[in-house]
């Protein structure tokens, strides 16, 4: 026998819309949600409660996922300025102590 997944009706395959809205955490969580399925629930009702309940959540997850790639990127980019930054002092450091005659180790 077929499993009332198998019987109820495709989801939609229109494409999905890209977001270009810049969310954050609290934006995802109060996301979309699915109301509670009923005691009486057919078979086929409850396959297509169950499919939209993991749809919602596999979205929230690409988001949640989107989100923290942005924001490791970001910090990314921050600690390459900051490295960049000491380097150049401890190379300005290293010239002023090699001009007065102090060694200086390399590392």
């Amino acid at each position: 026998t077929r499993s009332a997944r198998n019987r109820s009706p495709k989801a939609s395959s229109t494409p999905r819309a890209e977001s270009s809205d810049d969310m954050d955490m609290e934006d995802v969580a109060t996301a979309e949600t699915v109301p509670p399925l009923p005691p009486n629930a057919t078979p086929e009702e409850r396959a297509i409660w169950i499919r939209r309940k993991n749809t919602l959540s596999a979205r929230k997850n690409r988001k949640l996922r989107a989100l923290k790639a942005q924001q490791l990127s970001e910090q990314a980019t921050q600690l390459t300025i900051e490295k960049e930054m000491w380097k150049t002092r401890a190379e300005t450091l290293r010239g002023l102590l090699s001009s007065h005659g102090i060694p200086c180790p390399h590392w």
